[in-house]
């Protein structure tokens, strides 16, 4: 795959464990070498206590055996490539407390914030965005990203223009909402991904690159152009093959285009030992 960044790291990656990935943990790493990927980081859709999402997610008891075969890759692919182990995670008030345990005890190495749903309490699982109406589910979204910002735990915030699925006017509204997002992520500092999956999953199936892609979402890139908030790119590969067939050469030429401050994998190792520091 073209590769005019110099694009060596992925730390969006995740496994058959969420149950809607293919492949094994193996064929992951051996395509990401096949890449060129030097640094690896797997980060499957976390569990939610008390809460199972068949399909979505993995259930908690299988959390033990996602960690020990990832560290197993990582102890055997050593000389090959660095392998993190990590989780995507929507901010879930309630397992806050969970999450920093999780970092503090070393269980894994980061975390990031990919929003897909609302988690408003316990007895308030799984609401679905798109059941609030475009502007509430745009408002609700951008709320609940806010507070996963606040809370410092989360290495930077997975395709942060998702809402892309259930706000698909560019007007106003619209922008006033993102640019309330923006402010906070300037002001916390906390990079924002360039995810590229779905461009990658179109290709790969013989369609036009935006083919039905909710994002990357112009509206929000739009108001990103010269903001001083890094950015990185997620390949989000939920299949082994999108770490060698994702369309690098477009992310750098929109990267450039944008004029968006790009930062590559030294910033957000380093980041990730600050948020580690931070709770000690």
């Amino acid at each position: 795959m073209p590769n005019p960044l110099n694009y060596d790291y992925n730390f969006h990656t995740h496994t058959i464990r969420c149950g809607h990935a293919v492949g094994s943990d193996r064929d992951y790493v051996l395509k990401a070498i096949e890449g060129g990927i030097t640094t690896l980081g797997f980060s499957d859709h976390t569990y939610i206590k008390d809460f199972t999402e068949p399909g979505i997610r993995m259930n908690e008891e299988v959390f033990p055996e996602y960690r020990s075969s990832i560290l197993a890759l990582k102890e055997e692919f050593k000389d090959q490539l660095d392998i993190y182990l990590g989780l995507e995670c929507e901010y879930t008030p309630y397992m806050t407390m969970e999450f920093t345990r999780l970092l503090k005890e070393n269980q894994v190495d980061y975390l990031i914030l990919g929003q897909h749903m609302r988690f408003i309490s316990p007895t308030e699982k799984g609401v679905n965005y798109f059941k609030l109406g475009p502007k509430l589910a745009l408002i609700a979204y951008i709320d609940d990203v806010i507070k996963g910002i606040e809370t410092g735990l989360f290495l930077y915030i997975a395709h942060p223009d998702l809402f892309g699925y259930f706000y698909q006017v560019a007007d106003s509204f619209g922008e006033s909402e993102v640019n309330r997002l923006l402010m906070k992520i300037e002001e916390y500092q906390i990079p924002v991904e360039l995810n590229i999956s779905k461009l990658a999953n179109n290709l790969r199936h013989k369609l036009t690159m935006f083919h039905n892609a909710p994002f990357p979402n112009y509206l929000f890139w739009t108001l990103m152009k010269g903001r001083n908030i890094p950015v990185v790119i997620g390949l989000d590969a939920h299949d082994p093959r999108g770490l060698v067939d994702s369309p690098l050469f477009w992310a750098s030429e929109f990267i450039k285009d944008y004029n968006l401050h790009y930062v590559g994998k030294d910033y957000l190792l380093n980041r990730a030992k600050e948020i580690k520091e931070k709770l000690k």
